[in-house]
C-alpha cells in the first residue's frame, strides 16, 4: 500500500510555503489531492509542471489543466500523463488549432483513434494533422485518405498510391499498403521539418520529447545546411538538445534563451577555456542560428555525468547537506557525520556534493532546477550540466 505524503493544511499561505516546491511536486510519495491543489494554482512554472508528470496526479486535474485552453508547458506534460482521460485530450484537438499543445496530443498513443481521424478529415496540411497521421492509433484509412487529400504529393506517387489501394487482394499486400502508407518518406514530401543529422540514432523515447519535436517541426533545412557537422545524439531535455561534436565538445540546440543569456553570461566570467567556473560546465560559443522560430545552439564543455549510484546519492543527501550548511559553515557536522563516513563508497560523493554547494553559494548561484540529472563530474568537482538550470543573482 502506498503512504502518501499528508500536508495539513490552513490558508494560501500555508499551502505555499508547505507544498508549492520542486521536491513536493516531483515526490512519488506526495499525495493526489496535493497535487491537485500545486494543479489548480493555473501557473506554468517548474512546480506545476513536475506535478503534471507526477504519476499520482489525479485524472480530473489533469483535465482541468487541458481545459484551460492554454498552449503551455504544464498542458504539454499533464497530457502526456498516463492518468490524463483520452476524452480530455480528444478534446483539445476538437478545437481545431494547430499549437504545440495540439500537435503532441497528435503523437499521443493514448489519444482516441476516433479524435485523431476527425484531425484527418479536415484535410488540412499541418502540423497537427501530420502529427495524427503519424500516430500508429491513427486508421490507415484515415491516413490514405488525408495524404491523397494534400497537395503537395507528386502525381506519380499518387498514381502508385491509388494503385495499391484499388487492388489489396491478401494480407501480404494489405500489409505492403499500409507499410506504405506509414513510411517516413511520404511524411517528408508533405510538410516535416527535418532534425539534425546525428551518425547514430534519436532514440525511440526522444520523439516523444517536446524538444525533439519543437526541432523536428520547426527548424528550417537552410538552418541545418548552414552548420553541417558531423553529430552523435546525446539526449534531449525540456528545452533542447544535446550532442557530441568531434571537437570534443557538447553542442546544445535550444529555444531557450534563458539557457542562451547564461551562455553569455558565462563566457562574459570565464572567457579563459583554461579556467571553466567551478560550478557549471564551461561555455564557449553561443549565437542565435534561426530567428523565426528561435533556435540557439551553444557549444559546452563535455563532462561526464554521474552513474546510477553516484545520481542516487546526489538525491538522497543534497538537500540534506544544503540544510546543514544552512546551519553552520563548517559543513557535515551533525550526528549525520558518523553514517557517512562508515560509507566509504559513498563517502567521498558526499564531500564533493558538500563543495559543490558552497561553490554555489560563493558565486552566489541560485540553482533552482535541483535534480541530479542536471549535473555531472569534472574530474573531481560535481558541475552543473544544464545551463538553463540555473541563474545569477547578480549579473555584470
Amino acid at each position: 500500500m502506498i503512504k502518501y505524503k499528508i500536508i495539513k493544511l490552513s490558508n494560501k499561505k500555508d499551502l505555499n510555503e508547505k507544498y508549492y516546491n520542486v521536491i513536493t511536486a516531483r515526490d512519488l510519495n506526495t499525495s493526489p489531492e496535493i497535487l491537485a491543489l500545486i494543479l489548480q494554482q493555473g501557473k506554468d512554472d517548474y512546480v506545476s509542471i513536475n506535478a503534471a508528470k507526477n504519476e499520482n496526479a489525479p485524472s480530473e486535474a489533469l483535465a482541468k489543466v487541458l481545459r484551460r485552453g492554454d498552449d503551455d508547458y504544464v498542458s504539454q506534460y499533464a497530457s502526456e500523463n498516463l492518468n490524463c482521460p483520452p476524452e480530455a485530450l480528444a478534446e483539445v484537438l476538437r478545437r481545431g488549432n494547430d499549437d504545440w499543445i495540439s500537435r503532441s496530443i497528435a503523437s499521443n498513443l493514448n489519444t482516441p483513434p476516433e479524435a485523431l481521424a476527425e484531425v484527418l478529415r479536415r484535410g488540412k496540411n499541418d502540423e497537427v494533422s501530420i502529427n495524427a497521421s503519424k500516430n500508429p492509433k491513427s486508421h490507415y484509412e484515415e491516413k490514405l485518405k488525408w495524404i491523397l487529400d494534400v497537395d503537395d504529393i507528386e502525381q506519380e506517387d499518387e498514381e502508385d498510391f491509388v494503385q495499391n489501394v484499388k487492388k489489396p487482394q491478401d494480407n501480404d499486400e494489405l500489409n505492403k499498403l499500409r507499410n506504405l502508407i506509414s513510411s517516413s518518406n511520404w511524411y517528408k514530401k508533405v510538410k516535416a521539418m527535418p532534425l539534425m543529422p546525428v551518425t547514430n540514432e534519436y532514440t525511440e523515447d526522444s520523439y516523444n520529447n517536446r524538444s525533439v519535436i519543437n526541432m523536428d517541426l520547426s527548424l528550417k533545412k537552410e538552418t541545418i545546411d548552414r552548420h553541417e557537422e558531423s553529430r552523435k545524439y546525446l539526449g534531449s531535455g525540456f528545452f533542447g538538445v544535446a550532442y557530441d561534436i568531434p571537437s570534443g565538445y557538447v553542442e546544445k540546440i535550444t529555444i531557450d534563451a534563458e539557457d542562451y543569456n547564461n551562455a553569455k553570461e558565462i563566457i562574459k566570467r570565464y572567457p579563459d577555456k583554461n579556467f571553466p567556473p567551478p560550478f557549471c560546465v564551461g561555455i564557449y560559443d553561443a549565437e542565435l542560428i534561426q530567428e523565426e522560430p528561435v533556435f540557439y545552439k551553444i557549444i559546452a564543455e563535455k563532462v561526464n555525468p554521474l552513474s546510477l549510484e553516484q545520481d542516487k546519492i546526489f538525491w538522497e543527501y543534497y538537500m540534506v547537506i544544503k540544510s546543514e550548511l544552512k546551519r553552520t559553515d563548517l559543513g557535515i557536522t551533525s550526528k549525520e557525520t558518523l553514517n557517512f563516513e562508515k560509507n566509504k563508497i559513498r563517502y567521498p560523493l558526499i564531500k564533493k556534493i558538500e563543495k559543490f554547494i558552497k561553490e554555489l553559494k560563493r558565486n552566489r548561484i541560485r540553482f533552482w532546477d535541483i535534480k541530479s540529472g542536471n549535473v555531472g563530474l569534472r574530474e573531481e568537482d560535481i558541475v552543473i550540466l544544464d545551463i538553463g538550470a540555473f541563474s545569477f543573482k547578480e549579473k555584470i
